[in-house]
């Protein structure tokens, strides 16, 4: 019986033991659930502060991008232009120099048409003064036989009225 109570003794001790053990595995269990718990709880947060962190990063890159995109363009852009204008240089050179030439054509013409205007102009008003002194030197002619009539009329007048005072003045002087 001693054995047996000795054994039982053992089989309750190992009992004991279990159960204590068991406790302890629980409350080890519970403390590891609370560790667990707690670090999913650190690592969603962590997890959300990340995908913060990298959405925040991204949108940065993307501004970036973005904003060298842009610049490339605007570069390029500029690149063609000026490229397209030296390209067109030359043909831009002709077309300054040919309206040059068309303008000096112009002034040209317009000086020469000035000329034949003013040569024609000239030659008119010229031709007009003659006209005028010819005009002129007729009526002066006219006027000036016209004045010499009337003086001539005026002179026989004074003549014959002399010849008649001189008669009247004879025959006085020959009755006296």
């Amino acid at each position: 019986r001693t054995a047996h109570e000795t054994a039982t003794q053992r089989h309750l001790d190992f009992a004991e033991r279990l159960l204590k053990d068991k406790d302890e595995l629980t409350g080890r269990c519970a403390e590891l659930s609370e560790s667990l718990a707690a670090a999913e709880a650190r690592h969603a947060s962590q997890s959300a502060e990340m995908k913060t962190s990298y959405a925040e990063q991204l949108k940065k890159a993307k501004t970036r991008w973005e904003e060298a995109q842009a610049k490339w363009e605007s570069e390029k852009t500029n690149e063609i232009k000026e490229m397209t204008i030296r390209g067109l240089e030359p043909e831009i050179q002709r077309l300054v120099q040919k309206h040059r030439n068309e303008v000096g054509d112009s002034i040209e013409k317009h000086r020469e048409e000035t000329r034949r205007l003013e040569s024609h102009l000239t030659t008119k008003h010229e031709d007009a003064m003659r006209a005028l002194r010819a005009e002129m030197n007729a009526q002066f002619e006219e006027e000036l036989e016209r004045e010499r009539a009337s003086g001539s009329a005026r002179l026989r007048d004074q003549a014959e009225q002399h010849e008649q005072n001189m008669k009247t003045f004879r025959e006085r002087a020959a009755a006296d």
